[in-house]
């Protein structure tokens, strides 16, 4: 449910279409690293709300499909509830800074 509101809210911002915004399996070039380098404060859960930020500054992304393996340790930060709670709100709120962000820099 989670990612299908992500899903929504890119292609409503952005007009981009994109699969599985919440993996946070990357590929990146040396553009965006250098973009994240200079971002002084990497979000926590760079999923749909670092998409739009790329997007929204001109990056171009793509999609290559991957097979992904059941996890076998550890404890994924969606299960239960308080977990998937904390991830939505905090993308949800980094959304709404990196939205506000950038209509205030086209009025300048």
């Amino acid at each position: 449910m989670v990612q299908k509101f992500y899903l929504g809210l890119i292609f409503l911002i952005c007009n981009k279409t994109i699969k599985d915004p919440t993996s946070g399996f990357q590929c990146i070039n040396q553009k965006t690293i250098c973009r994240f380098a200079k971002m002084g404060n990497y979000p926590e859960f760079p999923d749909a709300n670092l998409i739009i930020e790329l997007l929204l500054d001109g990056f171009e992304i793509h999609e290559i499909s991957v097979s992904m393996q059941e996890r076998k340790y550890g404890k994924s930060m969606h299960k239960g509830i308080i977990g998937p709670i904390k991830y939505g709100i905090k993308v949800f709120y980094n959304i709404i800074i990196i939205l506000l962000r950038n209509l205030f820099r086209k009025k300048k």
